[in-house]
């Protein structure tokens, strides 16, 4: 079921499909917002981040090897590690990439 809300600018409902009171989080649908933050302070010119860098900061991905390879080099260069991370990891959603992380022992 979708559930779908439009309001004006002093908050009215204007336009709904579904329950317009249905209670949901912003999760991925924030990183746009996230990754603004870092181009309006400087960071994204600072650290030089590429196209792909800054893609893989502001979507979702399915933890394949160059993803992981990409976020390992933004690490790197802003001097930090997977051990700074607190958002956790899942295994990848690509059956050969994820048959790869278990044989590498990691584990989610």
């Amino acid at each position: 079921m979708i559930h779908a809300a439009a309001t004006d600018g002093r908050g009215n409902l204007i336009a709904s499909l579904g329950d317009p009171d249905f209670a949901t989080y912003f999760r991925s649908s924030a990183k746009p917002f996230q990754t603004l933050t870092l181009f309006r302070s400087g960071v994204i010119d600072h650290f030089d981040f590429s196209e792909r860098e800054v893609a893989v900061i502001t979507a979702s991905h399915s933890g394949e090897e160059f993803h992981v390879q990409l976020v390992r080099k933004i690490l790197q260069r802003i001097g930090a590690s997977e051990a700074d991370l607190q958002c956790g990891f899942h295994p990848p959603l690509d059956p050969g990439a994820a048959q790869k992380f278990f044989a590498e022992h990691r584990m989610p």
